[in-house]
């Protein structure tokens, strides 16, 4: 059974290809990579066709219009478990990992566990696999069946912003303990919302706001407050609790 990483994309060649090829690279064995264009923009499907058309690894889909990153995730993984695969890896479009990223976090174990983001692509050369912190990182997560069969589906009535918090929530609740492994990945933050047109980046904004206002109408807090940090495991142990950041 291969192992399958799925990859939303919207913008950007340069990193897309470099998320990609860290993909094709991981020592874990037979790997395949799920592009899903998402209302790409800039002729970027047909560009990543031009370079992968002879790779059998890589399978490119697209939707015209961009779609939620929550029904995105949900359409993928959902069809990954379908075919009989036990785990997925799914990242950014804009992120680079080790070539052990994937091997380490099936090895671990975890039904639901994430590298950890570094500043610079240097980081991504050290690491201590041994060593966990409570709070996951969405960009790079391994997402096991018995996850998905326990939590269910992200919740796309969210847009994007406010889905990790909300399903990072829910595990706790399905009982599921989601960590990151410090296993580094390098992540150009923000790359998509910067890089898109004027309306996109403001269409993108005012889905966020109300992403995090519909979250504190589910939740009765806000992402970020103390009330938030308060509902996870080792939360005292939370390098973010203080900051009240994602």
């Amino acid at each position: 059974m291969k192992n399958i990483v799925i990859v939303p994309v919207v913008v950007d060649r340069l990193l897309t290809r470099r998320a990609v090829n860290s993909a094709l690279g991981q020592d874990i064995g037979d790997v395949e990579v799920w592009i899903v264009g998402n209302g790409a923009v800039d002729g970027l499907v047909e560009y990543l066709r031009g370079v992968y058309w002879s790779d059998a690894r890589v399978k490119i889909s697209a939707y015209p219009a961009m779609r939620s990153l929550n029904w995105l995730w949900n359409a993928w993984i959902t069809l990954a478990f379908a075919l009989g695969h036990e785990h997925v890896l799914v990242i950014n479009n804009d992120i680079f990992m080790r070539t052990d990223t994937y091997r380490l976090l099936v090895d671990d174990g975890g039904l639901f566990v994430t590298g950890v983001s570094v500043d610079t692509v240097d980081g991504v050369a050290s690491a201590d696999p041994t060593s966990k912190s409570p709070h996951p990182c969405f960009s790079c997560f391994l997402i096991r069946r018995e996850c998905w069969e326990l939590t269910g589906k992200f919740d796309d009535k969210f847009w994007a912003y406010a889905s990790d918090a909300d399903y990072h929530l829910r595990m706790e609740a399905a009982g599921v303990n989601a960590y990151a492994l410090a296993v580094p990945f390098f992540h150009e933050t923000s790359a998509t919302i910067r890089k898109v047109d004027n309306d996109t980046r403001d269409r993108l904004q005012a889905l966020a706001d109300a992403d995090r206002e519909m979250f504190k109408v589910k939740w009765g807090f806000a992402v970020g407050s103390d009330e938030y940090y308060s509902k996870f495991k080792s939360a005292r142990e939370n390098k973010y609790a203080k900051e009240g950041v994602l």
